[in-house]
């Protein structure tokens, strides 16, 4: 999966593609987040690691990181041409460890997690599938708001804050009244096995 990836970032890097519109969106180069959770499952065994709490934030800060490098240095992940084969390599590597050590930060917490992020990583499908037109619909009700010059500042954060909790309205909405009628269509034929005769 990881050499499909790598492949891939190179001929699309090599022609300049899109790297938000053909690039993100391309499944061989997803494939790389696939391959370094494989990895990262092979390494642990099924073990959860013992972390103290300085190293969980070191690792967390280290992911925030790798985000920030893949995209402002690497230009991985933002909306035009990307630069060069070698830059998406690096950049995607960086995506992909940023992942693999955000996963590893909170893997065997024994502290509860906050209801809220239970709820936001229940409705995380949705966030996934409806955050580009949330950005889109506010973008479009931005131009109206603040095209008075001057406001670029307050829009930006405006933009940002209404993106957010428009993507998470129309994520609770999906999973209300779309998933949640399949999650319980699907239980009603869900077959348990039952234990093996001795």
């Amino acid at each position: 999966m990881a050499g499909a990836a790598i492949d891939t970032e190179i001929f699309l890097g090599r022609i300049h593609a899109d790297a938000d519109a053909v690039i993100w969106t391309n499944s061989l180069v997803q494939f790389e987040m696939f391959a370094a959770g494989a990895a990262l499952a092979a390494f642990l065994r099924g073990r959860s690691p013992c972390f103290r709490a300085w190293m969980r934030l070191s690792l967390a800060a280290l992911s925030v990181i790798m985000w920030f490098a893949s995209t402002y240095w690497f230009r991985a992940k933002y909306v035009g041409p990307a630069s060069s084969g070698p830059s998406l390599v690096i950049g995607w590597l960086f995506i992909a460890s940023g992942c693999a050590t955000a996963l590893l930060s909170v893997l065997g917490t024994t502290r509860g997690c906050p209801s809220l992020l239970v709820y936001l990583g229940r409705i995380s499908f949705g966030l996934y599938v409806f955050h580009l037109l949330a950005i889109q619909i506010v973008a479009q009700i931005e131009k109206h708001i603040f095209a008075v010059p001057g406001w670029d500042g307050a829009g930006h954060i405006f933009g940002v804050a209404a993106s957010l909790l428009l993507t998470i309205f129309m994520a609770a909405l999906s999973y209300r009244f779309l998933e949640t009628p399949f999650l319980r269509l699907k239980e009603r034929f869900t077959v348990i096995a039952s234990r093996p005769i001795q």
